[in-house]
């Protein structure tokens, strides 16, 4: 199931939904009440068949009690309406604001992460260690780009097999700060299964790190396709494919991480997010 958060303003009850194996109850007040999707668990792995099922159900419930629905992409909110979650007309589309990080200079990143530079390029890769991330996959790519270094950051249930299975190529290394990993990365990967607006990929663009990522969730509003980074489907090959094709290219990599740095500011930034928030608010307690 999902733990519902309820916070109680003076005129508004705003919930969120994140994982978790509980459910709080909304308390019966005569407000409107806002309820935001940070994402879904329709396509994780960890809450499929039957608790899929009862979760969309939690979900119908809790937006029939709703006056907005709010959700971090646009893709976020026709998965939901596909599963009859709501209506159209309550949807609110709020990107989340994401500050800048500090980013490591190369050479101090790569002695951070216990990393030697062997003049290969770098594709990072920084996420949960488990099945909605898939981890796997990032393996299959890397064999078939053996000369070109993996760095896979982060920790979960699947770090240990991770590292079991990665081949020469690959450096498997636990939780490392992003500053760090983003610092010592050419390109940034993904390959997750499921996402809501993944604030890694946008850290990443606001590092000027070109991205290529699967096509989920709100990936592709995060992305330009072949202008701020490659969205591609979830195929080992196309994968590989995209990676190589930057690696070809380097002044295409500048340009992408350039444009890709003025996008994130103009369209994630920690204002906007506030404001339409208040627009939001000041719209439904008129």
């Amino acid at each position: 199931l999902e733990k519902i958060i309820t916070e109680v303003k003076p005129d508004i009850i705003h919930t969120h939904t994140f994982k978790a194996g509980y459910v709080i109850r909304m308390k019966k007040l005569a407000v409107p009440v806002v309820h935001t999707f940070h994402g879904h668990l329709l396509d994780d792995p960890e809450f499929s068949g039957f608790k899929s099922k009862v979760i969309i159900e939690v979900e119908r419930m809790l937006a029939k009690k709703a006056a907005k629905l709010v959700t971090v992409g646009r893709r976020v909110a026709d998965e939901l309406l596909e599963q009859r979650i709501g209506n159209k007309d309550q949807y609110i589309n709020i990107p989340p604001g994401v500050v800048a990080l500090n980013i490591t200079p190369r050479t101090e990143a790569l002695k951070n992460l216990g990393l030697a530079d062997n003049g290969q390029p770098i594709i990072g890769w920084i996420a949960r260690v488990t099945g909605v991330k898939n981890p796997m996959l990032a393996l299959e790519v890397a064999d078939s780009l053996p000369d070109t270094h993996f760095v896979m950051a982060g920790g979960g249930d699947l770090l240990e097999k991770v590292k079991t299975a990665a081949p020469s190529n690959v450096s498997v290394i636990g939780w490392a700060k992003a500053e760090d990993l983003f610092g010592a990365s050419d390109i940034v990967l993904s390959t997750s299964e499921n996402e809501g607006m993944p604030v890694a990929l946008i850290e990443a663009q606001l590092a000027c790190k070109p991205v290529v990522a699967t096509d989920v969730g709100s990936v592709s509003e995060v992305l330009l396709n072949h202008e701020t980074g490659i969205v591609t489907n979830k195929n080992a090959g196309s994968i590989a494919a995209a990676i190589e094709s930057l690696l070809l290219d380097k002044q295409k990599r500048t340009e992408m991480g350039t444009l890709a740095t003025a996008r994130a500011k103009a369209l994630f930034s920690v204002d906007r997010m506030i404001n339409a928030h208040v627009d939001l608010y000041k719209s439904i307690v008129k």
